[in-house]
Formats: C-alpha cells, sequence, structure tokens
C-alpha cells in the first residue's frame, strides 16, 4: 500500500481510522498491567523504550533511560514534539513506518501475538545539545485487552550511531544503498536480512522462500561469522547502520 501521508494530523486521522476498523473481540486477551512499570530497567544502557497506548496515541511515557541518550528529562513526551525531533529527512519514513504497522495490525491482528515484532527502522533524531544521533526503532505488540479496546505497543529505541560513519549536521541523511553489500553477503544471505528485519521467524522465512529452517538457520550463523556480530539483533542494527536492507 502507497502510504501519501506525510504530516502530524493526517497521521493521527489515518491511525485512529484503522483502530475504528478493528474488531476488537477477535483481539487476543493478556493480562493488565501498569503504565508506571514503564520506569523500570528493560533494556540495555544504549537503549530507551516507550508505551503507545492505542487508540490514544497522542502522548508517549517514555523510559529513564531516555535523558542519557538523547538528555530529555520529561519522560512524558507529545508524539508531534517527538516526531519534530527526528532529522527532517527522516520524518515522512518515520511517519510512514506507524501507517504501515498499523495497517498490517488491521490485516493480521487476528494472528498477532504478545511481543511479536512488527517492524524494524532506522533514523536519525536530534539530542538536547544539537547533535544527532541514529537510533534503530523496533515495534512489538506489548499488551492487547479485547474488553478495555487497548492496544499497546511497545518501542524499543537502539543508539546505533557507533556502527555507521560520524554524521555531520550539515550532510544528507538520506540512504542509499551500499554497493558492497553483496561482497559480504549472498543475495539468498540478503534476502533473509531483509525478512528478518521485518520481524519474521526462522519457520515464517522458510515458508515464504520455499527453504528448509535448517537452510535458514545455516545462513543466519554464516552472516553472523562473517559479520563478526553476536546476535540477530546486533545483525540485524548493524545491517541497518550500512543500508543492507532498507
Amino acid at each position: 500500500m502507497n502510504f501519501s501521508i506525510k504530516n502530524y494530523s493526517e497521521l493521527i486521522n489515518y491511525l485512529n481510522q484503522i483502530w475504528s476498523d478493528i474488531d476488537y473481540s477477535k483481539l487476543l486477551n493478556t493480562p493488565d498491567y501498569n503504565l508506571n512499570n514503564c520506569n523500570n530497567p528493560l533494556c540495555f544502557s544504549n537503549q530507551f523504550y516507550c508505551f503507545i497506548k492505542a487508540p490514544h496515541l497522542n502522548y508517549i511515557s517514555f523510559s529513564q533511560n531516555i535523558s542519557s541518550i538523547i538528555g530529555v528529562e520529561d519522560t512524558n513526551m507529545h508524539l508531534k514534539d517527538f516526531l519534530k525531533k527526528i532529522h527532517l529527512k527522516d520524518q515522512e519514513k518515520v511517519i510512514k513506518s506507524y501507517c504501515k504497522t498499523f495497517y498490517n495490525l488491521k490485516q493480521n491482528y487476528h494472528n498477532l501475538k504478545p511481543l511479536k515484532c512488527l517492524s524494524l527502522i532506522d533514523f536519525y533524531i536530534r539530542k538536547e545539545t544539537g547533535e544527532y544521533i541514529k537510533l534503530l526503532q523496533q515495534t512489538c505488540i506489548y499488551n492487547f485487552n479485547r474488553y478495555s479496546k487497548e492496544l499497546i505497543l511497545l518501542f524499543i529505541f537502539t543508539d546505533i550511531t557507533d556502527l555507521t560513519p560520524h554524521f555531520f549536521i550539515n550532510q544528507s541523511t538520506s540512504s542509499s544503498a551500499n554497493h558492497k553489500a553483496l561482497d559480504l553477503f549472498t543475495k539468498r544471505e540478503l534476502e533473509i536480512l531483509d525478512l528478518l528485519s521485518n520481524g519474521k521467524s526462522s519457520h515464517e522465512i522458510a515458508d515464504d522462500l520455499s527453504i528448509s529452517k535448517h537452510t535458514v538457520d545455516t545462513h543466519r550463523r554464516k552472516m553472523l561469522s562473517k559479520s563478526k556480530l553476536g546476535n540477530t539483533a546486533e545483525l540485524i542494527a548493524y545491517t541497518f547502520s550500512k543500508d543492507f536492507v532498507q
């Protein structure tokens, strides 16, 4: 689907429309939780996270880790203010990512599982000092309740600046495909990476590519060995930083 939404107002209108079209009775039910728990340590030192509670999408509750990474002291922020911190060249990409996430929710909500990764996207964001850093955003379902008609999405942000060349504020942040990608990974490995970056499991990738799960896992191990990284999450972050996948 081609999304033409480019600003905050259009985004909120679209997401509210998507949410109103979802059949709440088909949502699985998970135990309630306390939003205040978002201040408890959940991530590594280079990560912070937030919860977005649908259909009330305007305000975001961030973990306290956000202050050490981008310098924001207030952990409650309006979504519009957060989008303003994202580099202008990446704002449209992030907005389209939110649209795509909710569109996929609408199409596949009957198969959703808690903590399943819905999307991965990278973008530059401005710190309070004026410096830009690069974040990898992972979107997961945290909780959904068909009785209260609420869905809570968990967003985990990882600082991947150290995995990229130094970024100067007057440089463009637009992505360009790395022509050396095929020198490191085979075409099949890049296909698997692309599916991994969209939250697919080894079983799902095997079905999509008509290969065995063993073959998928073998390719994953080879990619980890080539990139000298420790796990799949680091591999995905690395390949996003190098623009191997979009």
